[in-house]
């Protein structure tokens, strides 16, 4: 009987730690849903309607940055240079939020509206705590001939 009440006592223990994470990962998803539209907006009025590497390198993370810096980064940020400058965003939603070690994930799509158009956009976010970095950045715009995509 004393062994049949430790295994009980085991898998409620365990139970509870399973809830805890879960709960703690549903709370952190949301509450950083408002930093990740201020890091985002942030993000791209830096840009400033130029769209040079300098200017926005800060934000990314060293793998999207080598990205930024080859050729396709160079053609992805004169076909988003065609937006002009950032005005608002809207709609931002979160596709997924990953926690793991030693960094956490998070996927969101938005549109963002600039001088010349809008954009619809999805963006994978990397952070541990408060420091924020891009992982990679997609767009699709009416504007853009197709669609331009920062990978890491």
């Amino acid at each position: 009987m004393s062994v049949f009440k430790y295994v009980l006592m085991g898998l409620g223990g365990l139970f509870l730690l399973v809830c805890a994470g879960v709960g703690y990962a549903l709370i952190d998803s949301r509450t950083s849903q408002a930093d990740n539209q201020v890091f985002l907006e942030s993000v791209l009025n830096d840009v400033g309607g130029r769209w040079r590497a300098q200017d926005i390198d800060h934000a990314f993370a060293p793998e999207a940055n080598r990205q930024l810096a080859s050729l396709k980064g160079v053609r992805f940020l004169r076909q988003m240079s065609r937006l002009g400058e950032f005005k608002e965003m809207r709609d931002l939603k979160t596709l997924r939020h990953q926690v793991g070690f030693p960094a956490n994930f998070t996927e969101l799509t938005f549109r963002a509206f600039f001088e010349n158009g809008y954009s619809d956009m999805t963006v994978v976010l990397q952070f541990d705590g408060k420091d924020r970095k891009i992982l990679q950045m997609n767009a699709k715009a009416p504007v853009l001939s197709r669609a331009a995509a920062i990978k890491s």
